[in-house]
C-alpha cells in the first residue's frame, strides 16, 4: 500500500506459486478501497485471436469496475485513447458516497504478454511497452503530440497523472520486463519481491483462516506435513521449511471438503486424508469438462511431463498445440484455473511443464496405472479371444462321434489352446500382473473341457491341477493349494518326456517348495528346490534353451540358498549363491549355454530381479550393507523395466526393509518415503485384485515396516524424528495386526502367516515402548511369543529359533524397564539356552556362522542388560563371551570368502595382460591374434563377474573389451550388428547400477546408447536410431546441468543433440530445427565459460553451418543467410585464437566459397 502511495508505478514479482494474486485480491483490494482507491484487476487477452487490442481491454475493464460500483464518470468517446481518456480536464471518479476515486490498474499475470502472445509476435509487445510507457512517465504520445492535434490537446491535462499502475508478474520474466528500461526509466525503482513463506507464517495463516473448524493444536501439524510434501530430499529442521502456498492452500481446502459437517480437522484426518490430496488433486483437473478430450491431456502430461521415475520434463508449448497434444483451452484452465501447469521460458522458447516437483509421483503413478490398464486389456482381449475357441473347439468335440476324423483334429487343437491358456507364456503374465479373477476364468474353461473329454492329455490336466493350486494360493487356502500342486506334480510326471513337460515339472515343483516353505516344512521345501534345480540344469542343456530358463535355474539356486541360510547353513548356502551368480553374469551375453548369443534392447527385467535377490541374501550372509543398497537398486531398475508385474514390487519391499536400519540412522524422513512408495504400490495391486491374499499379506507387511521405521526413529533420539508422527505408528501396526489375525484364522497350516503375526505383535511392542507404556508393551511381546511357539514343524529351522529369541530378548528388556530384574535377567538366559542348543544339535553339520552371530548378538544383549542392572562381574564375562564369539565368527566370514578373492586376483591379472597383447598385436595390424586374445580375456572376465557380481570394475573392464572385439572385427570387415552393441548398452547400465557415482556410469550408458542409435542410422532404422539416442539425451541433461561448467559434458551433450536432429531430418520430423538450436545453445555456453579454446568454437562453426545447409536445401534462404555468417564468425574467432588451427581455416574457406562474408 505504501509502496501505491508512494509512485505511479509498482511493481511486484516473485516464484510461481507464492501467492501473488491471492496477496493482491485478498490483502490488497481490501486496503485501497477503504482509502478510495479503485483497483482495477486486468488479466489481459495478449493471443492473437482476442477482440480487443490489449489497451481497449483495459479501457472495457475499468468501465465495467466503475459500473460495478456505480460510480460518476464521464463516458470515455469512441476514438479516445486510454492516455487520453486518462488525462481529461474534466475527469474525475465519483463514489456514491461523494468521495473522488483514483483507479489503480493492475495487471495481474503480466508475464503472458510474452507467453500468451506468441514467440514472434514482436509488434503487439512493443505496442504494449511504448503505450505502458506513455502512461507511467506521463509522456505525451506521438499521436498527440503532434502539430495535428492541438485541438485534442486543449481538452487534457497533460501535467496531471490522477491514477496509479500496477505489474505483477513470474520471476523468471523479469530479464524480459528489464529490457524495457531504457523506455520506462522508473521500471524497478519501486518494487516489491515476495519471499516463500516461512513455517511460522504458515502457521498463523492456517489459526486465523481456519480457527472455526480446526482442532486445538492441528495448524503447526497441517503446515508441517505440507512441508513434509514439499521437500524434496532429506530431513531438515521444521524451523526453517519454506512452505508452498499453492501445496498449503489446496491441502486445507480439500481438508475441509472432506470434514464431516459440524466436526473439526484433527491430526487424523490430516493422516488420513493427507496421502492422496495431490492424487485428488490431479485428477479432479483432468475430470474438468473444459479439459476432457480429444484429445487426451492425460497421455500428454504423463508421457512428456515428466523423465523416468524422479524428474520434471517439458514440452515446446507451439509444438505441443501444433501436434494436437492439447488444446488452448485445455492449456488455458490447466495453468490458469487448475494451476497444475505453467508455461516457462527456456532457450528463447516458451515450454509447458508441471507447476511443482512434488506432482511427478503422481503423475507417475497415474501413468503406471494407465499403463497397466492397457495392458490388461489387451490381456483380456486375449482372453475372450481364447475363450470363444475354446467353446469352439467344445463344440468340435462334441461332433466327435459323426465324424471321427474331424473330432481329433479338433481335439489336438484344443489341448494345444488349452496348454497356451495354461502355459507360462499366458497364465504366467497374467499371475505376475496380479489378476486372479482371470485365472478363474480360465479354470472354468479348462474344467469344462476335461468334464466332456473323454480322454484327457495328463499334461493339460497337470497343468489344469497347478492352476487351481494357484487360485487356492491366492485366496489364502495353503494346504488345499499344496494337494493341487502334487496331483499336478504326479499328472505331468506321466505325460510324454518332452521339453516342454520338464520345464512344467520344474515350475510346479518351485510351487511346492515355496508352498512348504511357508508351512514351516523347511526340509522338505529345500528337497523340492534342490530337485528343481535339477530339472532345470536338464533344460538348459537342451539346443532350444529360452533366457527364462536360464532365470529359473538362477532363481532356484537363489531360493535353494535362502532355506539352507534358514536352516543356519551358511557356507551351503553361499556354494549355491556362487553358482547362481555364474549363471546371472552371462546372461547379460544370451541365454546360458550352448545357444548363441542374442543382445536384447533392455537387461530383462526377471534377470536384475533375481539378481537383487541373491545380492540380499548374500548381504545377510556376509553381514554387507551395500549388498543390500545394489539389491534396492536393481530391483527399482527391474520394477521400471516392467511396470505391470507385482513380482519386482515385492522384491523392492523386502530390499527396502533390509536398509531399514541404516535408512533411518541416515535419514529417517528418506526411509519413510521409500516405504510409503512401496506401500501405495500394494495398494495398487489391491485394486487390482481385491480377493488376493496374498497381497494383503505384503500391504501388512509394509505397514509394519513403516510402524516399525517411525518407532525405530523415535529410539534412535533424533530430532527429525519430532516432525514424524506416533499417532501413524500406532494406527499401521494394528491394522497390520487386523490383516494378520484375519489371514491365520482364514488359514492356520500357513506359518509364514502366523509368524508374521508374531512379528507384528512385537513391532506393536516397539511402538507402545516409545509411547512408553511398559505394561502394554509386555504383554505384546508375550502374545507375540505365543504366536512364535506354535509355529514349530520343522526343528531345523533356524529363522523361528532367530525369531523367538528376539521376542524374548525384546521381553528381558520390557522387564528391566519394570524393575523386575530377577525375570529379565532369567529371560535374556532363556535366549542363550535356546541358541546354545539348537548349535549342539546342527553343530554336527560344521556350519555354524548364523548361529554363533545370534549367540554373539545374545552375549552383547546380556552385557547391557546386566551393566544397567549393577552386575558388573557378570556383564565382564559376557562381554568376554561375545569377544570370542566375534573371533570366531570373523574366522567363519574369512573362510566364506577367501577363495573368491584368490580366485578374483588371478583372473583380473589374466584379463589385463590378454587386453594389453590384444591391443599390441591390434596397433602392428595383426587382427586375427588380437581378436583370440580379446576373446580370451572377455571369457576370462566373465568367470571373474560370476565371483564378484558387484564388481563395477569388473563390469567396466568387460565393456572395454566388448569394444575393442567390436574395432577388432570391424578391421576384418566383420562389422558387429546390434545385438552386440546392446550387449554393450547392458554392460554398462548394470555398472551403473554398482557403481559408488550413478552420474559416471549413467555417462557410460549414454554413450552405448549412442553408439546403437548411430549404428540404426546408418543402416536406416531410424525409429530405432531415435529410441536408443532419445535415453542418451535423458541421461546426458541431468548431468550436465548439475555441473555446467564441465566442458566436456558440454560437448558431448550437444553432440548428441546434433546426431539427434540428423535422425530427426532424415525421418521427415519438423523438430530437428529446434533439436539442433538446442545443440548450439550447449555449445555456445561452452564457449562463453571457456574463451581461449578454438575447439568449442569450431563445433559451433560446424552446427551452425550444418544448420544452415539444411536451411538453405528446404528453400528458407533468408533464414540460412543468417546461420552461415554466424558460422562463418564462429570459425574466425576460432582462427584469432589459433591461426594454425586448420579446422577453422578450412571452415572460412568453405563458407566464402559459398559467396559467404
Amino acid at each position: 500500500m505504501r509502496l501505491i502511495r508512494l509512485a505511479p508505478l509498482t511493481v511486484i514479482y516473485s516464484k510461481s506459486g507464492l501467492g501473488k494474486t491471492s496477496l493482491l485480491q485478498a490483502g490488497l483490494y481490501p486496503l485501497l478501497r477503504a482509502e478510495h482507491y479503485l483497483p482495477i484487476h486486468l488479466r489481459i487477452d495478449f493471443s492473437a485471436t482476442a477482440s480487443h487490442s490489449p489497451l481497449q481491454q483495459v479501457m472495457q475493464f475499468l468501465k465495467e469496475e466503475l459500473d460495478s460500483v456505480q460510480a460518476d464518470y464521464p463516458l470515455p468517446g469512441d476514438d479516445e485513447s486510454l492516455w487520453e481518456y486518462l488525462h481529461r480536464k474534466d475527469l474525475e471518479f465519483w463514489s456514491q458516497e461523494n468521495f473522488l476515486l483514483t483507479p489503480v490498474l493492475i495487471f495481474d499475470q503480466f508475464e503472458e504478454i510474452f507467453s500468451r502472445s506468441g514467440n514472434n509476435n514482436a509488434e503487439l509487445i512493443q505496442q504494449v511497452s511504448d503505450s505502458l510507457a506513455d502512461l507511467i512517465e506521463n509522456r505525451i504520445p506521438p499521436e498527440i503530440a503532434s502539430a495535428a492535434s492541438g485541438s485534442r490537446r486543449s481538452n487534457l491535462d497533460l501535467l496531471s497523472q490522477r491514477y496509479r499502475i500496477v505489474l505483477s508478474f513470474r520471476e523468471d520474466f523479469l530479464p524480459q520486463i528489464k529490457t524495457w528500461e531504457r523506455k520506462v526509466p522508473s521500471l524497478l525503482r519501486n518494487y516489491l519481491r515476495l519471499e516463500p513463506m516461512s513455517r511460522q507464517h504458515a502457521i498463523e495463516v492456517v489459526e486465523q483462516a481456519g480457527k472455526a473448524i480446526l482442532c486445538e493444536g492441528v495448524a503447526p501439524f497441517i503446515v508441517d506435513f505440507v512441508g513434509k510434501l514439499d521437500q524434496k530430499g532429506g530431513a531438515t529442521d521444521p524451523t526453517n521449511v519454506t512452505i508452498e502456498p499453492v501445496l498449503l492452500s489446496l491441502f486445507c481446502y480439500q481438508l475441509n471438503r472432506r470434514r464431516i459437517p459440524g466436526s473439526l480437522i484433527d491430526e487424523m484426518l490430516v493422516l488420513e486424508a493427507g496421502q492422496d490430496i495431490l492424487d485428488r488433486f490431479y485428477q479432479e483437473a483432468l475430470d474438468d469438462p473444459a479439459v476432457k478430450g480429444p484429445p487426451e491431456v492425460a497421455n500428454f502430461i504423463e508421457d512428456y511431463l515428466i523423465q523416468g521415475d524422479h524428474f520434471r520434463g517439458n514440452y515446446p508449448e507451439e509444438e505441443a498445440l501444433d501436434e494436437n497434444l492439447l488444446t488452448r483451452t485445455q492449456l488455458s484452465v490447466l495453468t490458469d484455473k487448475h494451476r497444475l501447469l505453467r508455461i516457462v521460458p527456456y532457450q528463447d522458447t516458451l515450454r509447458v511443464e508441471l507447476i511443482h516437483d512434488r506432482l511427478v509421483p503422481v503423475v507417475r503413478k497415474s501413468r503406471d496405472e494407465r499403463k497397466f490398464k492397457q495392458h490388461q486389456e489387451e490381456q483380456e482381449h486375449l482372453i475372450r479371444k481364447a475363450q470363444a475357441e475354446a467353446i469352439q473347439m467344445k463344440r468340435a468335440n462334441q461332433l466327435a462321434e459323426a465324424a471321427q476324423q474331424q473330432a481329433e483334429t479338433a481335439q489336438h487343437q484344443a489341448e494345444g489352446l488349452l496348454g497356451f491358456l495354461l502355459g507360462e507364456q499366458f497364465l504366467g503374465e497374467i499371475r505376475d500382473v496380479g489378476r486372479s479373477t482371470m485365472l478363474q476364468q480360465v479354470q472354468k474353461e479348462v474344467e469344462s473341457y476335461l468334464n466332456n473329454s473323454t480322454q484327457s492329455p495328463a499334461l493339460i490336466r497337470g497343468l489344469a491341477l497347478r492352476n487351481a493350486g494357484d487360485l487356492e494360493r491366492t485366496r489364502g487356502s495353503l494346504s488345499k493349494s499344496v494337494t493341487f500342486f502334487e496331483e499336478a506334480l504326479a499328472a505331468l510326471e506321466s505325460s510324454p518326456d518332452t521339453l516342454i513337460r520338464a520345464r512344467e515339472i520344474a515350475r510346479t515343483r518351485e510351487r511346492i517348495g515355496e508352498a512348504l516353505a511357508d508351512q514351516g516344512y523347511v526340509s522338505q521345501a529345500l528337497e523340492h528346490y534342490t530337485s528343481t534345480a535339477k530339472d532345470w540344469r536338464q533344460v538348459t542343456a537342451s539346443v532350444e534353451i529360452e533366457l527364462s530358463d536360464c532365470t529359473r535355474l538362477a532363481s532356484s539356486l537363489v531360493r535353494a540358498a535362502q532355506l539352507k541360510y534358514r536352516m543356519g547353513q551358511a557356507t551351503l548356502a553361499h556354494k549355491d549363491l556362487n553358482q547362481a551368480f555364474n549363471i546371472i553374469t552371462t546372461m547379460p551375453f544370451g541365454p546360458h549355454g550352448p545357444v548363441v548369443n542374442r543382445g536384447e534392447a533392455y537387461p530383462d527385467a526377471k534377470v536384475l530381479e533375481v539378481l537383487s535377490e541373491a545380492f540380499l541374501l548374500r548381504g545377510m550372509i556376509l553381514g554387507a550393507q551395500e549388498d543390500n543398497e545394489r539389491a534396492v537398486r536393481l530391483a527399482n531398475e527391474a520394477r521400471k523395466l516392467s511396470p505391470a508385474s507385482a513380482s519386482p514390487i515385492q522384491q523392492k519391499a523386502v530390499a527396502f526393509a533390509s536398509l531399514a536400519n541404516s535408512k533411518l540412522i541416515e535419514n529417517p524422513q528418506y526411509a519413510l518415503q521409500d516405504y510409503r512408495e512401496v506401500l501405495a504400490e500394494f495398494e495398487i495391486l489391491r485394486r487390482r485384485d481385491p480377493t488376493n491374499r496374498l497381497w494383503e499379506r505384503e500391504q501388512a507387511a509394509v505397514q509394519l515396516l513403516i510402524a516399525d521405521s517411525i518407532a525405530g526413529c523415535y529410539q534412535s533420539k533424533r530430532k527429525d524424528c519430532k516432525a514424524i508422527s506416533l499417532l501413524e505408528a500406532e494406527v499401521t501396526s494394528l491394522k497390520a495386526i487386523k490383516t494378520l489375525k484375519i489371514l491365520t484364522e482364514l488359514d492356520p497350516s500357513n506359518i509364514s502367516w502366523q509368524r508374521d503375526l508374531g512379528w507384528a505383535q512385537r513391532v506393536r511392542a516397539k511402538v507402545l515402548s516409545v509411547q512408553t507404556r511398559p505394561t502394554e508393551r509386555l504383554e505384546a511381546l508375550q502374545e507375540s511369543e505365543q504366536s512364535y511357539r506354535t509355529t514349530v514343524p520343522d526343528h531345523s529351522d533356524a529363522e523361528w529359533v532367530w525369531a523367538l529369541g528376539s521376542t524374548l530378548t525384546d521381553q528381558s528388556w520390557a522387564l528391566a524397564d519394570l524393575k523386575k530384574w530377577p525375570e529379565a535377567k532369567a529371560t535374556l538366559q532363556k535366549v542363550i539356552t535356546l541358541y546354545g542348543q539348537f548349535k549342539k544339535e546342527f553343530e554336527s553339520q560344521g556350519d555354524n556362522l548364523i548361529i554363533v552371530n545370534y549367540l554373539r548378538n545374545a552375549r552383547t544383549e546380556e552385557a547391557k542388560l546386566l551393566r544397567k542392572a549393577g552386575d558388573k562381574t557378570d556383564a565382564d564375562l559376557a562381554d568376554k563371551e561375545q569377544k570370542q564369539l566375534e573371533e570366531q565368527a570373523s574366522s567363519l566370514y574369512r573362510n566364506l570368502t577367501e577363495y573368491n578373492e584368490q580366485k578374483t586376483a588371478k583372473l583380473d591379472t589374466a584379463h589385463s595382460t590378454g587386453v594389453n597383447q590384444g591391443a599390441k598385436l591390434f596397433e602392428e595390424g595383426n587382427y586375427a591374434a588380437a581378436l583370440r586374445e580379446f576373446n580370451a580375456a572377455k571369457a576370462t572376465m566373465q568367470e571373474y563377474l560370476g565371483l564378484q557380481p558387484a564388481a563395477f570394475k569388473g563390469y567396466e573392464d568387460l565393456y572395454n573389451v566388448l569394444c575393442w572385439i567390436q574395432v577388432t572385427q570391424e578391421k576384418l570387415g566383420n562389422p558387429m550388428e546390434a545385438d552386440v552393441l546392446n550387449i554393450k548398452a547392458n554392460m554398462a547400465s548394470i555398472a551403473a547400477l554398482f557403481h559408488t557415482e550413478p552420474d559416471y556410469g549413467n555417462l557410460a550408458v549414454a554413450t552405448a546408447k549412442r553408439g546403437i542409435a548411430k549404428y540404426h542410422y546408418k543402416i536406416n532404422r531410424l525409429d530405432l536410431a531415435l529410441d536408443a539416442i532419445s535415453p542418451a539425451i535423458v541421461v546426458m541433461e541431468p548431468i550436465t546441468q548439475k555441473d555446467k561448467k564441465n566442458m566436456q559434458l558440454l560437448e558431448e551433450l550437444s553432440n548428441t543433440y546434433y546426431g539427434q536432429s540428423l535422425i530427426l531430418r532424415k525421418a521427415g520430423k519438423a523438430t530437428w530445427e529446434e533439436v539442433i538450436r538446442i545443440g548450439i545453445a550447449y555449445i555456445k555456453h561452452a564457449t562463453s565459460i571457456d574463451k581461449k579454446n578454438s575447439k568449442h568454437l569450431n563445433l559451433l562453426g560446424f552446427y551452425q553451418k550444418y544448420l544452415a545447409d539444411s536451411l538453405d536445401v528446404d528453400g528458407l534462404k533468408k533464414k540460412a543467410l543468417v546461420e552461415y555468417r554466424l558460422a562463418l564468425k564462429a570459425y574466425q574467432q576460432a582462427a584469432k585464437l589459433s591461426p594454425s588451427d586448420d579446422t577453422a581455416q578450412q571452415g572460412i574457406r568453405e563458407l566464402e566459397e559459398l559467396g559467404i562474408r
